[in-house]
């Protein structure tokens, strides 16, 4: 009969221990879960005003472009090119406009009218996805060109690299 006890003893040792073991899991997934939504919660306020110093910024840019297109306007209307002068007085009262509503908008609004935005014109977004890549991929190939450049001069190298093969004639061997 002793040791029926002792397996029964041994058994609730063991179910305890188990307990314990599935407790300490279950609190280190709760800490896990609420340092990962706080680390977001930074993150999102990081971003947020990151956005809205970006966009206060790009506003006050904008607010000099303006003025520089109300000059160029004034300048073509003085010499009687009154197309010219009408299409820059356009553009700087669409300057004029993204500046004053750059200044106005927050972060939380600004992501949802770019949404809004995309949802109602997907064609559009794609194309300047496209034209953001190409200047990208144009941006990469000059600083590329630059830092080589500057990597050669550095070196004290005189001489350019040999041109690459051509693969038409590597495929004529």
């Amino acid at each position: 009969m002793a040791s029926v006890s002792t397996r029964s003893a041994a058994r609730e040792e063991g179910g305890d221990a188990s307990e314990k073991a599935q407790e300490a899991v279950t609190t280190i997934q709760e800490k896990a879960q609420e340092t990962a939504v706080e680390l977001k919660d930074q993150a999102s306020g990081r971003i947020r005003t990151e956005i809205d110093t970006r966009t206060t910024q790009m506003s006050e840019q904008l607010v000099s472009i303006n003025e520089a297109l109300r000059k160029g306007a004034e300048h073509l209307q003085a010499e009687g090119k009154q197309t010219g002068a009408q299409a820059a007085h356009r553009a700087a009262d669409e300057t004029e406009r993204l500046a004053r509503y750059l200044r106005r908008v927050n972060s939380d609004t600004l992501v949802d009218d770019l949404e809004r935005a995309a949802r109602s014109k997907p064609w559009l977004v794609t194309g300047l996805s496209a034209v953001a890549g190409f200047v990208s991929s144009r941006f990469l190939k000059a600083s590329a060109e630059r830092r080589a450049e500057s990597r050669a001069s550095r070196l004290g190298a005189t001489r350019s690299l040999p041109p690459a093969p051509r693969l038409d004639a590597v495929e004529e061997r």
